[in-house]
């Protein structure tokens, strides 16, 4: 179904805001999400890139807020290893991200136990 959306123009979103999986979860996590978009829905690496910020954000009515790197919009973004469009699942390779302008730096756990509001990050 988003591949005959996406085929006729349908602005397609991701739905998840999760980037790490938990044991057992029922629905894909962001960057399976990002993956079946573009190896079964046909989403070129970029477009689902595109799904899953500036889509999402004018989906949610928050797009003069967020959505888009542009001045007077608030500072996230993920800096990766790897180009994601080369390979979308390499988005996976986060080295650091930047939330409402402050410069976090990913901690790997294995707990998944841990609230995920604190989803790991620490402030460096």
């Amino acid at each position: 179904m988003a591949r005959l959306a996406y085929q006729n123009g349908v602005s397609i979103t991701t739905g998840t805001d999760w980037f790490e999986p938990l044991e057992k979860e029922l629905l894909p996590h962001t960057h399976e999400e990002l993956s079946i978009l573009v190896n079964q829905a046909g989403l070129t690496p970029m477009d689902a890139i595109v799904a899953a910020s500036k889509n999402g954000a004018e989906a949610l009515g928050i797009i003069s807020e967020r959505g888009t790197l542009e001045v007077n919009k608030a500072a996230a973004l993920v800096v990766l290893n790897k180009n994601p469009l080369e390979d979308i699942n390499h988005t996976r390779t986060i080295r650091f991200t930047l939330k409402n302008g402050v410069f976090m730096e990913l901690k790997f756990f294995k707990s998944h136990r841990q609230s995920r509001y604190d989803n790991g990050y620490i402030k460096v």
